[in-house]
């Protein structure tokens, strides 16, 4: 008796199929493939330009047990109406970065107030852990927007990669 062409069929797809599980589970890397971990250059502290005043460490509220922080950077000269304020939340694919206030010296150079957000990672944290975080340290903002000098109805948050996802 002669097998019918779908069984015929079948059983050469199952072979093949078998075949490439074989071969991806025992496959060894290439040789040429470099496994070496990433330089780790050591960070430098920030120092603000001096028409900028740096206040490091704002506590802004709790999160896992832990205080969660803020770094301020603003104009030393204050100017008589509430400044606007930029908010910048770093990237790092949710697990690394921290809030170096760096990336707003553009911002703060021009007038605006601005704060760099720590947030909990993901592997200290689950989400939505971390958008919490972020919009406690708006709430904070607003909350404090007298003290800071700034008008709470005008606060920008800006970031990129993981901390553009967070903000929108």
């Amino acid at each position: 008796m002669v097998a019918p062409r779908s069984a015929v069929r079948l059983a050469a797809v199952c072979t093949v199929l078998i075949g490439l599980l074989v071969s991806l589970v025992c496959a060894q890397p290439p040789a040429t493939m470099n496994r070496r971990r990433p330089i780790q250059r050591p960070r430098r502290q920030f120092r603000p330009p001096p028409d900028l005043e740096l206040v490091p460490n704002v506590v802004y509220g709790t999160g896992g047990g832990r205080d969660l922080h803020l770094n301020i950077l603003r104009p030393k000269q204050i100017p008589e109406e509430p400044m606007p304020a930029i908010v910048y939340i770093h990237g790092g694919g949710w697990r690394g970065g921290t809030n170096n206030p760096a990336p707003n010296v553009i911002y703060a150079r021009n007038g605006y107030f601005t704060a760099a957000v720590e947030y909990r990672l993901s592997g200290e944290a689950q989400f939505p852990a971390q958008i919490e975080d972020c919009k406690a340290a708006i709430r904070w903002l607003r909350a404090n927007a007298e003290q800071l000098h700034i008008d709470p109805d005008r606060i920008g948050v800006w970031g990129g990669s993981a901390g553009g996802h967070l903000v929108a």
